[in-house]
């Protein structure tokens, strides 16, 4: 393995991480919300993106060799960006109260 790959996988891991992170800070706020206002804001619901992150990421740090190219990695990635942005929307309305 050389350094650049090692280099590679390090970089991955973290930058997904930190995506990983601050996801969760999604699931924090809004079972924030639901102990404090009483609303059910299904915030258990916010753990599946930040899994989503981390499997993807790690189907790319040790399997795909390369950025791009791992189906199963890409498909993970895409259906965490896409629950945690229903998921962020949904919170978004329930604390507005659907204001605009």
């Amino acid at each position: 393995m050389d350094w650049l790959h090692i280099a590679n996988s390090v970089l991955t891991a973290y930058s997904w991480g930190i995506a990983a992170l601050l996801s969760l800070t999604l699931f924090l706020i809004a079972r924030f919300y639901e102990e404090k206002a009483g609303q059910r804001a299904y915030y258990q619901l916010f753990l599946i993106p930040p899994l989503l992150f981390m499997v993807g990421g790690a189907r790319y740090v040790f399997i795909a060799s390369d950025l791009v190219g791992d189906v199963a990695g890409d498909i993970a990635f895409f259906l965490g960006g896409l629950s945690l942005s229903i998921l962020s929307y949904f919170l978004f309305n329930l604390m507005t109260g659907g204001r605009k």
